[in-house]
């Protein structure tokens, strides 16, 4: 199971949660309904295999309110650089390019994660709202990676492969050859005048 987290402040990155969850389920990723991070505590977070992280930033570099009980949690220094060793995970920054800490709060917790023994296993993503298109002008071509790299993971079905002689089947081509009717014996036919031709009976 992939599990897809939030920390957002506008309701945004929950938006962007949602969107990437709705779309894995479409391909056959088994997603859960998405979760702020604060609704999870560390021990949570350490038992699951792979998680998508969708984290925005705010005021001057700080996390979302919905993440920042789990964040206190987070960088906690006494603990332990094997607690996250078994998750797999990847992270989606929501960002302004005007403001000077651009995606901080979603560099922060790719390199939190890391230190704390978690693996990346696709490349961090940083939206930028000054683009011409907005956010989508990465999140889209970053969420394309993404179901690639969970393919390469076996966590997506493979393609289904067409049935056996289904290619042949489309091919074939048919001879039709019209013939002239013969002509019918002339006891078929009743004569004018004779019973039942003039139609229906009651």
């Amino acid at each position: 199971e992939v599990r897809v987290l939030y920390g957002s402040q506008t309701g945004t990155a929950e938006e962007v949660a949602w969107d990437l969850v709705r779309e894995g389920r479409k391909r056959g990723v088994l997603c859960a309904d998405p979760a702020a991070l604060n609704e999870l505590t560390l021990q949570e977070l350490g038992s699951l295999k792979f998680a998508v992280f969708v984290i925005a930033t705010t005021g001057q570099g700080d996390p979302p309110v919905n993440m920042r009980r789990l964040w206190q949690d987070l960088v906690d220094a006494t603990l332990s650089v094997t607690l996250l060793q078994g998750l797999s995970f990847a992270v989606f920054g929501l960002g302004d390019s005007h403001y000077r800490e651009f995606n901080y709060a979603a560099r922060k917790m790719h390199a939190r994660l890391k230190r704390l023994g978690a693996k990346d296993f696709f490349r961090i993503g940083l939206g930028d709202d000054q683009h011409d298109f907005g956010l989508e002008q990465e999140l889209d071509p970053w969420a394309e990676g993404l179901w690639a790299a969970l393919a390469e993971l076996r966590l997506t079905p493979p393609a289904a492969a067409p049935a056996p002689g289904a290619a042949a089947c489309e091919d074939r081509r048919f001879d039709v050859e019209v013939l002239d009717a013969a002509p019918a014996p002339a006891e078929a036919c009743p004569a004018p005048g004779a019973a039942g031709a003039g139609g229906f009976e009651a």
